[in-house]
């Protein structure tokens, strides 16, 4: 509701009620959404069913996609420890 003032008097108060049709639940099944993707040509949207037993787990692997910075921190640490060899050994010769 809404508070319609003047001069910081209130003068009346207001309230608008949407229509009923607005707030009607009604969902599509699993085959309805496949059938529409499927005429829509609609290629970046997975359906997930609700035999999925841990959905947190499954969405979080869908959204990070593969952790690579375990590779990167083992690979930087080998490269460094190259470079410490190919140093010293170059100081030597």
């Amino acid at each position: 509701h809404y508070d319609l003032t003047s001069s910081k008097l209130l003068v009346s108060v207001l309230a608008f009620n949407y229509d009923r049709k607005e707030s009607i639940m009604q969902f599509y099944d699993k085959e309805q959404l496949e059938e529409w993707l499927g005429l829509s040509k609609v290629s970046n949207v997975t359906l997930l069913g609700d035999e999925i037993p841990n959905l947190t787990r499954v969405l979080s692997a869908m959204n990070q996609g593969t952790p690579l910075w375990k590779w990167a921190v083992m690979l930087s640490l080998l490269f460094l420890i190259f470079e410490i060899l190919l140093i010293r050994l170059w100081k030597n010769a």
